[in-house]
């Protein structure tokens, strides 16, 4: 049996890409640091380095974003997934990651500053 399952969009908010410099943290331990991949005013994925098979999951569950001499911090979200991305050669010894999140009760400071970060680093 054949089945054509179509892909369902859940996101509520566009997802933007950016221009390169725009990254994300998660602090205050800095333990994951990595270029934002896409982001939107309910959440965004950035890839980052993964050192070696062990995984760090004690990190405070606040996030910060920066780019362009601004940034954007202290923003709770929820862990959606972190997944390992492709070896983009044979011969690298790099180890990539896909971590996205989902903001959460953003002050509607918060979610200003994060609406101008898009608007500042997204590609038109």
């Amino acid at each position: 049996m054949q089945t054509n399952e179509l892909f369902v969009e859940r996101r509520k908010h566009t997802r933007f890409q950016l221009r390169p410099g725009a990254y994300a943290v998660l602090s205050p331990n800095l333990i994951k640091l990595g270029q934002i991949m896409d982001i939107s005013v309910s959440g965004l994925a950035f890839r980052y380095i993964r050192y070696g098979n062990k995984e760090i999951d004690n990190f405070d569950n606040d996030v910060l974003l920066y780019g362009k001499n601004m940034y954007v911090d202290r923003i709770p979200f929820q862990v959606v997934s972190d997944v390992e991305l492709d070896n983009p050669g044979v011969f690298s010894s790099v180890l990539m990651n896909k971590f996205s999140i989902e903001f959460k009760n953003l002050t509607s400071k918060q979610l200003e500053q994060l609406e101008m970060f898009i608007k500042s680093h997204a590609i038109n």
